[in-house]
């Protein structure tokens, strides 16, 4: 089922939103740490702004071309 999904193109109003999952307490904290798996979260919302379809991708880095693809 993920395979499936996985490259559904989202249309209509798409909110976007990165973040970071995992890594240990002690080291470098947030953005740049080596422990850590950046992510992004997209939400394709109904006409009435209630959540339809959500979709997670993991990703190298924070960067435009990393986002876009």
């Amino acid at each position: 089922m993920r395979e499936r999904k996985h490259h559904r193109e989202l249309t209509g109003r798409v909110e976007i939103d990165d973040a970071y999952l995992g890594g240990e307490r002690k080291g470098k904290p947030g953005r740049g740490s080596p422990n850590k798996v950046p992510f992004i979260a997209t939400v394709q919302t109904s006409d009435d702004g209630r959540p339809f379809y959500v979709r997670f991708d993991c990703i190298q880095r924070f960067d435009h071309s990393s986002i876009e693809s």
